[in-house]
């Protein structure tokens, strides 16, 4: 029979009590540490008047006839909300523009999808354009037309427009993809509606886009920083 000392148990509690102290103070100090924010991927914004534009395929438009005028607001009010909070990459920022008078524009006008769009942003009336493409939309991932998936895949460009009305890209990316919601099975999910993943997933793909404009710290970010533990 092994015989166990009691300088031999107060060795081990001992160990144990550093291992858990440590890993204590590891949780401390991870919630401890700020998430960092991200900059704008775009800083050309500041001093500017912005305006906001959305182009989806005709199909999608007759599904969801509101979809450029949906997107275009929550863009534009990301831009207005960071730019209270006094966000120096939109100091001085105007918008002169409405959303709706930009859609009406484009209503107005269906050839504008077959003119470059360097030149359409010089009629705006603005001198940065927010150009948004939406090449997908599903409120239903295709193979599972019972369950609920938001989809969203887009491009976003700035349109540069100088005194003369010339306008040029001055920032590009594409296939921002987004889904909603963002946690639950890959396949959709049960008990939900077309309305609430329109909603939810434009909500999401339009704010990921005004992200694009100015320093920010995602929600994500915030809350992983406080469960680090």
């Amino acid at each position: 029979m092994v015989s166990v000392t009691r300088a031999m148990v107060t060795g081990l509690m001992g160990v144990v009590v550093v291992w858990l102290g440590g890993c204590v103070a590891a949780g401390f100090l991870a919630a401890a540490i700020p998430p960092t924010p991200v900059a704008a991927a775009y800083k050309g914004l500041a001093g500017q008047s912005v305006g906001v534009m959305v182009w989806t395929d005709r199909s999608v438009r007759i599904d969801y006839p509101l979809i450029q005028l949906d997107v275009a607001n929550i863009v534009q009010a990301n831009l207005a909300a960071a730019q209270k909070d006094k966000k120096d990459d939109l100091k001085l920022t105007t918008f002169p523009v409405e959303p709706r008078s930009i859609v009406r524009f484009q209503r107005e006008n269906p050839g504008l999808e077959a003119r470059p769009i360097t030149e359409v942003a010089g009629e705006l009336g603005v001198s940065r354009l927010i150009y948004i493409e939406i090449t997908d939309f599903q409120t239903r991932p295709t193979a599972e037309l019972e369950l609920f998936r938001g989809t969203v895949t887009g491009s976003v460009r700035v349109v540069e427009v100088d005194a003369n009305g010339a306008g040029r890209i001055g920032f590009q990316e594409d296939k921002i993809t987004v889904t909603f919601p963002k946690k639950g099975p890959p396949e959709g999910v049960l008990n939900s509606s077309d309305v609430r993943m329109y909603q939810g997933v434009l909500s999401e793909f339009a704010t990921q886009v005004a992200w694009r404009f100015f320093t920010h710290t995602p929600p994500d970010e915030v809350g992983n920083a406080s469960n680090r533990r």
